[in-house]
């Protein structure tokens, strides 16, 4: 019922919703099948945008690459300007993706209403991720008016433990107060829109502050929570994936999340963690969704355990990419071109990116030790590069 009822709201908002549907079926369900282990792919269904770097925290388990890198990125190269963000927009609507604005934090932009307002004109289903810090109701009440489909506001625990992983003292209130904000604005308007999750991360050792979200997103009548399990790494990996890339001549693809020590050991009983899951499924009021539903919850938390070899991953084939500098990307440090250089689509299917995924296809890389963005983990003991 529920998702029938989002479809409904897409159809009714978006009538070209049932072609963009039948689209990425297609890719999913044809394209994908028989080009796969050729390296070559359709198009991307999901283009993220990530149209800045900047942030003004500093989450120590950042999926946008890494703190550090988040903390030190200037502005040269030189980020995308308005005008050249509109061009990538007109280059990818032809076959209509999911535009997605990400960073960084992308309220630090002055042009992300802009943006997303040109989105939508070319009838583009967009979404918008932020920490929730900036915004106030005269910028929710423009964000409404740009009819945006979804957003996402991060959240972790309760207000102490929320504050002390974003590094920021006002973290929490500032993100709570700006989702009231905007419920209330829907309900002011009559309107559906924008479907509004609320994005949190499972830390292993504090899973009941997992539980606090479940109980905060009821009474902040968001309309739906996502959880992903904290994406790690031990320090091994990188010794590892530089090993891989010497063998096989990728480049980049450095691992995502919280870099722990090689003998780390999580405190966490997976005991502890199917009481939780219970607990969403007696609690919550609304749809929850996991970005790990693998069950080895405790080979997952464990860093001696790579991602066995069937962890399949269709991200280098379903979603692009494109970082403040113009840079295209499929995974995390892989560049295989610059909107600079071509026109995306022809570099979508050059001879670099094609490698890629081929070698993808055959297995996991070092890398790819804990990220939850469309890969599906399943996991073995060792693996050797």
């Amino acid at each position: 019922m529920i998702l029938l009822k989002k479809l409904h709201y897409l159809f009714k908002k978006n009538p070209n919703y049932l072609f963009i549907l039948f689209l990425n079926f297609f890719r999913n369900n044809v394209t994908l099948k028989l080009f796969k282990n050729f390296g070559f792919s359709l198009f991307p269904e999901l283009v993220t945008i990530l149209i800045t770097k900047r942030c003004n925290f500093g989450c120590p388990g950042c999926s946008s690459s890494s703190p550090e890198y988040t903390r030190n990125f200037k502005i040269e190269p030189a980020e995308l300007t308005t005008t050249e963000i509109k061009k990538i927009i007109d280059q990818v609507s032809a076959f209509k993706p999911f535009i997605y604005f990400s960073g960084g934090e992308p309220t630090l932009r002055g042009d992300l209403l802009e943006l997303i307002e040109y989105a939508k004109e070319k009838k583009l289903v967009c979404a918008l991720t932020t920490n929730g810090s900036l915004t106030n109701k005269k910028f929710l009440e423009k964000l409404v008016k740009t009819k945006l489909d979804f957003l996402s506001v991060s959240i972790d625990g309760s207000e102490s433990f929320h504050n002390r992983m974003r590094n920021h003292k006002d973290a929490f209130r500032k993100a709570s107060g700006a989702i009231k904000d905007l419920v209330g604005l829907k309900k002011l308007h009559k309107i559906t829109y924008p479907n509004i999750r609320l994005a949190s991360i499972i830390y292993p050792e504090k899973i009941k502050e997992a539980e606090f979200i479940v109980n905060l997103a009821n009474r902040l009548e968001v309309d739906e929570i996502g959880f992903g399990p904290l994406m790690y790494y031990p320090g091994r990996i990188i010794k590892e994936q530089n090993l891989f890339n010497q063998k096989f001549g990728t480049i980049g693809l450095s691992p995502i999340g919280l870099e722990v020590g090689d003998g780390h050991k999580f405190n966490f009983f997976s005991k502890e963690y199917l009481k939780f899951l219970d607990f969403v499924t007696k609690n919550a009021k609304i749809p929850v969704f996991f970005a790990y539903n693998g069950g080895q919850y405790d080979k997952y938390f464990n860093p001696k355990i790579s991602p066995a070899g069937n962890s399949i991953c269709f991200s280098p084939w379903n979603g692009l990419v494109i970082q403040p500098n113009g840079d295209l990307e499929v995974c995390k440090g892989f560049k295989f071109g610059n909107i600079k250089e071509g026109l995306i689509l022809k570099e979508w299917n050059n001879r670099r990116i094609r490698n890629f995924r081929k070698l993808r296809a055959k297995k996991p890389f070092p890398a790819c030790f804990r990220c939850n963005e469309g890969q599906k983990l399943k996991f073995a003991i060792s693996r050797k590069v």
